[in-house]
């Protein structure tokens, strides 16, 4: 029997909060793809409703709404990894670890490593997401559309009256939108906070974790290459800052800190918008529609390509493991097959643009 360190999942229960009228897109997704199945139970809530259930959590009266579904965890991910590799080895993968990538010779079909190891191929899945394009580089292919942001976590401390109020299983995982589920207003931004509950374990990191999605600088460095496609693109990103910094910083990002502060301020009443525990900065794979692009290279169908998850990457991996596989067992015949291939949280199929579309066109 695994203890609660060793879980994959950890109950939650999820809570999406934004202005009245502006979840109803979520209700009708949940239902029409989960239908009456447990993980399809889903139900709306008033400002009332919230307080009541959750008083950690404060939403305005006749100004916001809330959905809730009971199925929602959260994701150890040191666990997840480690299980992974453990398949994965058990099933024959080899592992490489603090070695780069200094060539790859598609005539030959080798990948040249900094350790000197050559690896032949027969098809090559690149998944090097925010290096994506300088591993492309290293293969001599153009880059696909992305860029890259440095976003920000905020962790802040929880107060003692409510010490045990955030944590996993009595608070939910908690985000507030105000364009349905990481969507954009007419501007093309969107204000999206999220949140992840506090984990009461030995190792467990101190406060109440607190993110401002899609708002960290864009970049444009020796490490994180903007192609042409991709700087034009940087325009229809949500991102309020546009201009492309040259390095990568580690320190606190003041603009999503302060985000952060005024969110916390606002919404979460048991924690202290004044003292931050700790920040962590991480990287994001912008694509120009925020949507993922996974398929073949357009100069070179034995090289596939999976990145541009734009935040949303993680939790789909063996949805994506699973369509590169019979990308490589059985390919389309044509590129455009794979607009059919949408972003789990897509409306409709017609808005994917298949990966060669993409590059093209931005």
């Amino acid at each position: 029997v695994e203890s609660p360190e060793q879980r994959l999942l950890l109950w939650s229960g999820r809570l999406v909060a934004g202005p009245m009228g502006t979840l109803e897109g979520i209700v009708r997704n949940v239902r029409k793809e989960l239908g009456r199945t447990a993980e399809g139970k889903i139900e709306k809530l008033s400002a009332a409703d919230v307080r009541s259930r959750f008083p950690q959590v404060r939403l305005e009266d006749g100004k916001e709404e809330a959905v809730y579904m009971p199925h929602g965890y959260v994701m150890q991910v040191g666990n997840v990894l480690t299980k992974v590799r453990r398949q994965a080895e058990q099933l024959g993968a080899a592992w490489f670890e603090d070695e780069t990538v200094v060539n790859i010779d598609r005539c030959r079909r080798v990948v040249k490593t900094s350790k000197g190891r050559q690896l032949g191929y027969d098809r090559l899945i690149i998944t090097a997401g925010p290096w994506t394009n300088d591993v492309l580089r290293r293969a001599k292919l153009p880059g696909v559309p992305i860029v890259i942001s440095n976003e920000q976590t905020t962790n802040f401390r929880i107060r003692p009256k409510f010490r045990d109020a955030y944590e996993c299983g009595r608070m939910p995982i908690f985000s507030w939108t105000e364009a349905a589920y990481k969507g954009t207003n007419a501007e093309g931004g969107c204000k999206y906070f999220y949140s992840v509950p506090h984990l009461n374990s030995e190792n467990a990191i101190p406060g109440f974790k607190v993110g401002f999605h899609r708002q960290g600088p864009l970049m444009k460095t020796e490490e994180f290459l903007v192609s042409s496609q991709g700087a034009e693109c940087v325009s229809k990103l949500p991102h309020s800052r546009k201009s492309l910094v040259r390095n990568q910083s580690g320190n606190l990002d003041q603009f999503a800190g302060d985000a952060c502060k005024q969110f916390v301020e606002e919404k979460l009443p048991g924690l202290n918008p004044n003292i931050i525990e700790l920040h962590m900065r991480c990287l994001y794979q912008n694509s120009p529609d925020l949507q993922m692009l996974v398929g073949p290279h357009p100069d070179d169908t034995d090289v596939l390509v999976a990145c541009g998850f734009t935040g949303s990457g993680f939790q789909f991996g063996p949805a994506v493991a699973s369509l590169l596989w019979h990308l490589c067992h059985k390919p389309p015949e044509r590129e455009e097959n794979l607009s059919e291939v949408k972003h789990p949280n897509q409306v409709s199929a017609q808005h994917r643009l298949p990966l060669e579309t993409m590059t093209r066109k931005f």
